[in-house]
Parts: structure tokens; sequence; C-alpha cells
């Protein structure tokens, strides 16, 4: 997912540039993390991912045992919301992509 965005912003904005953008929004994601917007955000799955497996928060303390984020679900929805925004992501860039003239 990361990758193909990281390309079609290297190509508008340049490579340095877009790395930059990726990693602010990646530590933003560990706020969104543990709120209510963690849905909406796709930079907050993968931390939201992650605590059920390691059973730490995204702010890094231990996840007590009557945590609602250790339910199942926090690993099922945020694993199905990846794949379908990486799939809908591929067919749009690979579209945009495709429009492109080869130098």
């Amino acid at each position: 997912m990361a990758i193909t965005m990281v390309s079609f912003l290297a190509r508008k904005i340049g490579f340095i540039a877009s790395v930059i953008v990726h990693t602010v929004l990646s530590v933003i994601g560990i706020f969104f993390a543990d709120t209510s917007f963690w849905l909406i955000y796709p930079y907050s799955w993968g931390a939201r991912l992650l605590v059920p497996v390691m059973h730490l928060l995204p702010n890094g303390l231990y996840a007590t045992a009557n945590n609602p984020m250790l339910t199942n679900t926090s690993v099922i929805i945020p694993s199905v919301l990846s794949v379908v925004y990486f799939i809908g992501l591929n067919v749009f860039l690979s579209k945009w992509f495709s429009k492109l003239e080869v130098i």
C-alpha cells in the first residue's frame, strides 16, 4: 500500500517529500489507533492490528486483560480493511500509471 502511494507522490512532489509525508502520517496514526476514528485513518490500522498480537498499546504500554482492543475484531477488521484499501488503491494507481508516457 505504501509503496504505490510513495511512487504516486514521488511523481507529484518528489521522493524525499513523499517519504516525509508518509512518516508524519504514520506517527499521527499512532494517536488515532486508540480513538473511535481509527477506521477512517489507514495509517492507524497497523498500530491497531499489533495490539492483540503483541499485547502492547500503540503508546507502548502493556494492554490489560479487559482492554477492548484485544478482541478478535481488532485483528479481522484492520486486515480486511487493509486488503480492500490495497486492491482499490492499486486499481486506481495502475490506471493512472498506464496513462503516463514512457521516457
